[in-house]
């Protein structure tokens, strides 16, 4: 998969936000965003 002209961090903020959605907030963000990160590497 090629993330070209997207920024990682800026494409799992987006990514977070919909978990937190999802989860109605009940999600730890901090722990998302690691696991998401790790995912787009």
């Amino acid at each position: 998969m090629s993330w070209s002209g997207l920024d990682p961090p800026a494409a799992a903020g987006a990514l977070i936000g919909q978990v937190m959605k999802e989860m109605k907030g009940q999600a730890d963000a901090g722990k998302a965003r690691e696991l998401i990160l790790a995912k787009l590497q």
